[in-house]
């Protein structure tokens, strides 16, 4: 399938932590929902490059990846509760590919502000972040659009702003 779609300039969809596989070739899509979905876009851009519908442009696959991302991120959250620097791991990848994908130098994260001033929680991570930028207006509760542009998990560093 993989062959087939990027022969034909046909973007494909790979979910976070998946790319050396695509690459190998040794991509395989599995029976995990999350990975149900990503089968059904590349089902679609197969029928696509055999002429059969008209193929997703790639800014409809990323934005697709990037929700499948964020679902997957409150996944790994739940499972790692615990252990902060995971969920600090999960999001230095996620702003990453993020990055690399949209060419800006921060990746955009939804989070909720909390009764601190400049303070935020990043959604489905839990992980609290400082923020620098027009936080005033802020009241406990709000969503906000967060722009982190570096994840050290190693020293537990968090660059964000609004």
């Amino acid at each position: 399938t993989t062959k087939i779609c990027t022969g034909s300039g046909i973007a494909m969809p790979v979910l976070v932590g998946q790319e050396k596989r695509m690459k190998s070739g040794k991509s395989r899509f599995g029976t995990a929902p999350l990975r149900r979905y990503v089968d059904l876009l590349a089902q679609r851009q197969l029928s696509a490059s055999l002429g059969k519908s008209p193929p997703l442009n790639k800014k409809t696959i990323t934005e697709a990846v990037h929700q499948l991302s964020v679902v997957r991120n409150r996944v790994l959250a739940s499972n790692w509760k615990e252990d902060s620097s995971l969920k600090l791991e999960a999001l230095a990848m996620h702003c990453r590919k993020s990055m690399e994908i949209s060419g800006l130098s921060y990746a955009v994260v939804e989070g909720v502000a909390t009764d601190k001033p400049g303070e935020a929680v990043i959604q489905g991570l839990g992980i609290s972040v400082s923020v620098k930028g027009k936080t005033k207006n802020w009241k406990s509760g709000d969503r906000v659009k967060l722009r982190i542009s570096k994840v050290d998990p190693t020293t537990k560093n968090i660059r964000a702003a609004v």
